[in-house]
């Protein structure tokens, strides 16, 4: 059975995956003050939809095997290049467990090289653990970027761009938030120089 989340409603235009979704379903944002921040939807622009596409695919494919994964589905907005990606969980473990055992090893870095992060909103409370696991990981997130950031730059003098931009992409698409920051400032213009 198949769920469809649309962007703005019920847009005609809206490119919608197939996600056999365990719920039909995608509770108000009243019943998601009791989701503990385990429901989401993250905005992300996309300059090469042709390569997204195949990889988001099979990204919904593979999550949708976590035991844990209530829906994990997106939407390609009528420009073609903007990207919502709904994602539901049955607990802030299992949101958890979706980052460090599916999406950051077996996907980020293809992700983050094509699709750029733009808006990041989790419906409800965030629990202990999930405030704490984001703690850590942030900061050790802004060390890998920091020592990212000092690579790169040597890497593409070197003419070696690609290796450069899978140095850094992973580690900037970790990041939700802080786009404001000097260091991912730094980051996304260097990111944006070796696309070009």
């Amino acid at each position: 059975m198949s769920s469809v989340y649309q962007k703005g409603g019920d847009d005609e235009n809206a490119d919608h995956c197939d996600r056999g979704a365990r719920g039909t379903d995608i509770p108000s944002r009243s019943a998601n003050a009791q989701a503990v921040g385990r429901e989401r939807i993250i905005t992300f622009t996309v300059d090469e939809m042709d390569k997204f596409k195949p990889l988001v695919k099979k990204l919904v494919a593979e999550t949708e095997k976590e035991p844990g994964a209530m829906q994990y589905e997106y939407t390609v907005g009528p420009d073609q290049k903007t990207v919502d990606i709904y994602e539901r969980y049955s607990s802030s473990k299992a949101a958890i467990s979706h980052l460090a055992d599916n999406f950051v090893p077996n996907f980020s870095k293809d992700f983050m090289a094509l699709a750029k992060p733009q808006r990041f909103v989790v419906y409800g409370a965030a629990t202990d653990e999930l405030k704490k696991t984001r703690a850590v990981g942030l900061r050790a997130h802004r060390v890998k970027l920091r020592a990212a950031m000092s690579m790169a730059p040597f890497l593409r003098e070197q003419g070696k761009r690609d290796a450069a931009r899978d140095l850094l992409a992973p580690v900037y698409g970790w990041f939700t938030e802080g786009f404001d920051t000097l260091d991912l400032k730094e980051v996304k213009a260097l990111l944006d120089e070796l696309h070009a």
